[in-house]
């Protein structure tokens, strides 16, 4: 049995449902899944009868359980809103949402799609550590991360171990250790107590320190930061080719993982498969549509219950794509213009006033 988590908003939950086919569709039909949701106390009865049509036409080729685990968001009304809601947050209540006997799970976000067997991330040995994530960026050591004290006479608080700081999309928990060590009691503590830039991110990586299980990067492989960065002018270096480089791995590692990726992740400067790419420009003033961008779309358009509404989300992009691209692209070339029109008259300045 594996044991699955997600936390979202109710108008994400179709998009949870996209990620829970996706991992269907490239895992053992024979494997036997429990999906977990936490989501607010105010769904409707229309969308949770949604969930259950869903739970009984996967149920027609696998062998699927989804429960609901319900979150009161007035107990969130101190925290920061974060993509509309407080739904980050959520996640924090993880080893609340499964069974008490369950001592493993994966947590995923909303945002990734899975392209391999995800039996093999669970069966990983996380080597007494208590989550198991893919690295972030910059880390290296010596790299400042910091979260602002809410109390003006103490000190701002200093990750002590910027080189493990990881992304919290794609999680590996022992879930006996979270439990035993009050993870998420723990960051709640530290959230009264500072500011995260980062969100639940920054309070999770705060409380394990250096309590982490590094993933191969083909686990939570960023499809923003290795194919659209780039493309908006920003450099970007692997390890051991600068003091500082954006990536812990090497471009080698990078490589290799981007010819086995397993789990995609639709983030870092890059916009999610259901808003539209038309409005996203490179320096070239081209639209950005990166790479397994129509592959979700793919399996969107197969996921039973929600792919009606999914298939008309598709649709409104693509009849609406030239107005968009115009829309963009017009300002910026003003911008552009004016810049030019700007430096132009400060060349003839300075020449006039060298002359």
């Amino acid at each position: 049995m594996l044991h699955i988590a997600f936390s979202c908003s109710i108008e994400y939950i179709k998009y949870c449902a996209v990620v829970i086919t996706s991992i269907l569709m490239h895992g053992d039909h024979k494997e036997e899944y429990c999906f977990y949701i936490i989501t607010s106390s105010s769904i409707t009865k229309s969308m949770v009868d949604r969930i259950k049509a869903f739970e009984k036409k996967l149920n027609e080729n696998y062998t699927v359980n989804i429960s609901l685990f319900f979150i009161n968001e007035d107990e969130y009304k101190n925290h920061p809103i974060y993509a509309g809601s407080t739904a980050s947050f959520w996640r924090l209540k993880v080893a609340e949402a499964l069974p008490v006997d369950v001592d493993k799970c994966i947590f995923l976000g909303v945002d990734v799609l899975v392209l391999g067997n995800i039996k093999k991330l669970i069966e990983m040995d996380l080597q007494n550590k208590t989550v198991g994530m893919a690295p972030d960026c910059f880390n290296f050591k010596g790299f400042l991360r910091s979260m602002k004290s809410r109390d003006v006479e103490k000190l701002d608080f200093i990750f002590p171990y910027p080189e493990y700081y990881s992304n919290v999309d794609v999680m590996l928990i022992d879930l006996k250790q979270w439990r035993q060590k009050n993870i998420s009691q723990q960051c709640e503590l530290l959230f009264q107590q500072y500011i995260p830039k980062w969100v639940e991110q920054d309070l999770i990586n705060a409380v394990l320190g250096d309590d982490i299980y590094e993933l191969s990067p083909r686990w939570n492989f960023w499809i923003g930061g290795h194919y659209v960065i780039s493309r908006l002018g920003k450099k970007i270096t692997f390890k051991g080719e600068s003091l500082k480089p954006y990536w812990k791995y090497t471009r080698s590692e990078f490589e290799q993982s981007e010819r086995n990726i397993q789990i995609a992740h639709f983030t870092h400067c890059c916009r999610k498969p259901w808003v539209t790419p038309y409005s996203h420009l490179d320096q070239d003033f081209k639209f950005i549509k990166y790479p397994y961008y129509d592959t979700w779309w793919h399996i969107a358009m197969q996921t039973p219950v929600f792919k009606k509404e999914l298939i008309e989300i598709y649709r409104r992009i693509e009849n609406n794509k030239v107005d968009v691209y115009q829309n963009t692209v017009v300002p910026q070339i003003k911008s552009l213009q004016t810049t030019i029109k700007n430096n132009e008259a400060k060349l003839v300045q300075m020449q006039t006033s060298n002359n």
